[in-house]
C-alpha cells in the first residue's frame, strides 16, 4: 500500500526485501492489530489504515509512554493516547490538544516533547492529568516558541533538538521542563521539515 510512495525514502537494504521478509513483517502487523488476514485476503484494520495513511502524509508521529500507551501526534487533532494492551482492540484513553498543530514527538521520562508547528515546542507532563468522561486530559508544563515552525523534535540528555522550518535546527536546554531556553541554532538553507527528521541516535 505504501511501498510505491516510500521506496525512494527507504535504505537500500529495505528495497531488497524478499517475499519471505515482507510476509514476516506483515505477520507482525497482523499480531499488533494493524492488518487483518482472512479468506478475503489481506487488508488494513481501521487503526492500521489511519496510522499508515497519516504516517505517509507525515501528519502523524508516534511515541510510547511508561504505561505502554501509544501517543499519536496528529496535527489539528492534537496528541492522542491509545492503549494497545489488547493489540486487536486499541482503546482511546487520553489526549492533549491545548496548542498548535502537533506533528512530531519524543519522550524522556515523564515528559512528552511535542513539535507543534507555529506553537513551537510544547512539553507535556504524563503524570499530570484530569479525568473527564473516562478520558485523561494531560497538562502542559512548559513551552518554547519564537517565530516557530516546529516539525520534529528529539531529546538527548538536557537538550531538545527542534527541526524548526526556516529557523533551522534549534537547540534548547530542557533540564527544567517548565522553563526551556534557547541555546543555539543552525540555519539550513531550505529549512528543516519532515524530510530532515532528526533522532537522538544520530545527533
Amino acid at each position: 500500500y505504501l511501498f510505491p510512495f516510500a521506496e525512494s525514502l527507504l535504505p537500500e537494504a529495505a528495497r531488497q526485501l524478499g517475499a519471505e521478509d515482507v510476509q514476516a513483517l506483515a505477520g507482525r502487523l497482523v499480531e499488533h492489530g494493524l492488518l487483518k488476514h482472512d479468506a478475503a485476503g489481506v487488508a488494513w484494520t481501521d487503526v492500521g489504515r489511519f496510522l499508515a495513511e497519516s504516517l505517509h502524509r507525515r501528519t502523524c508521529a508516534l511515541a510510547i509512554d511508561a504505561d505502554e500507551n501509544v501517543w499519536v501526534a496528529n496535527g489539528w487533532d492534537g496528541c492522542l493516547a491509545l492503549s494497545v494492551a489488547n493489540p486487536l482492540a486499541p482503546q482511546y484513553v487520553g489526549r492533549w490538544d491545548d496548542s498548535g498543530q502537533p506533528v512530531g514527538l519524543d519522550r524522556k521520562g515523564d515528559q512528552l516533547y511535542v513539535a507543534a508547528r507555529e506553537a513551537g515546542l510544547q512539553i507535556i507532563d504524563l503524570t499530570q492529568y484530569q479525568v473527564r468522561d473516562a478520558l485523561r486530559y494531560y497538562a502542559r508544563v512548559g513551552q518554547w516558541h519564537e517565530r516557530s515552525d516546529a516539525w520534529d523534535v528529539a531529546v538527548s540528555g538536557d537538550y531538545a533538538f527542534l527541526a524548526d522550518g526556516t529557523n533551522g535546527l534549534v537547540v534548547l536546554n530542557v533540564h527544567d521542563p517548565s522553563a526551556p531556553f534557547f541555546v543555539a541554532h543552525v540555519i539550513a538553507s531550505m529549512g528543516l521539515r519532515p524530510a530532515a527528521t532528526i533522532n537522538s541516535s544520530s545527533l
